[in-house]
């Protein structure tokens, strides 16, 4: 027959088993909260890029648009300038300039506008 004091230290070691078994399940759970919380960290980390990223390519078309406007604005200056030599001069002065070589290409534009024919 078992005594009454194996009993009461029987009871203890399961008493004691018993809190670590509640101990390790804290650490699951407590570890479970970890990557939970990782995992959110990650996806607001995600959302911030894809926001990040939606900027500087609306950033980007604003530049182009800018860029766009630029181009228009040299090509209707250019244009002025050779309408202000033909005005100023009654009309472009040619010359020819030929590339060097064997298959050298010719050139003519005007002297005094740089306006390529």
């Amino acid at each position: 027959m078992i005594s009454s004091n194996e009993v009461n230290n029987m009871d203890k070691e399961v008493n004691n088993m018993d809190k670590e078994v509640n101990n390790m399940d804290n650490e699951v759970n407590n570890m479970d909260n970890e990557v939970n919380n990782i995992s959110k960290e990650i996806d607001n980390m995600d959302i911030k890029i894809d926001n990040e990223i939606l900027k500087l390519e609306i950033l980007r078309k604003e530049y182009y648009k800018e860029i766009k406007n630029i181009d228009y604005k040299i090509k209707k200056l250019i244009c002025k300038k050779y309408d202000n030599c033909i005005q100023k001069y009654g009309s472009h002065k040619v010359e020819s300039y030929r590339e060097n070589g064997p298959y050298g290409e010719t050139f003519y534009y005007c002297k005094n506008c740089k306006y390529e024919f």
